[in-house]
């Protein structure tokens, strides 16, 4: 399908945008004029976005299953936390294979957006 707006629009890719910052950064980006994608776990989260963002389905552990989505913009805003990894008190046997999930996580990601040549903004809260 033909899409106009990808000529002079910049496009960015919110990985964690039905939370809170994630979709503080997208609403932020919608009003500055960009073009937003957001990565949802499931359809029926798709109802969370904010006004303006284009809902991709897909886990935050496969992203080869988004690389579509990442073709199409140029830059991709990490604002996500697996929800498993976090939670309260933790054994230090616990949070280091946490520390350890989090980080092959991550790796995936850049491993990603390197192949792709873009630009990743990495946050957490």
């Amino acid at each position: 399908m033909y899409d106009p707006s990808r000529e002079y629009t910049t496009s960015v890719l919110v990985l964690g945008v039905t939370g809170a910052i994630g979709r503080a950064v997208a609403r932020d980006l919608i009003v500055n004029g960009y073009r937003v994608y957001g990565l949802v776990r499931n359809i029926e989260d798709r109802s969370r976005l904010p006004y303006g963002v284009v809902g991709v389905v897909g886990d935050l552990r496969a992203p080869e299953r988004w690389e579509v989505a990442v073709e199409r913009t140029q830059i991709v805003v990490n604002c996500a936390f697996p929800q498993d990894l976090a939670g309260g008190a933790k054994t230090y046997d616990d949070a280091e294979r946490d520390a350890q999930e989090l980080a092959r996580i991550l790796d995936r990601i850049c491993d990603l957006i390197r192949r792709k040549k873009r630009r990743l903004v990495h946050t957490f809260g």
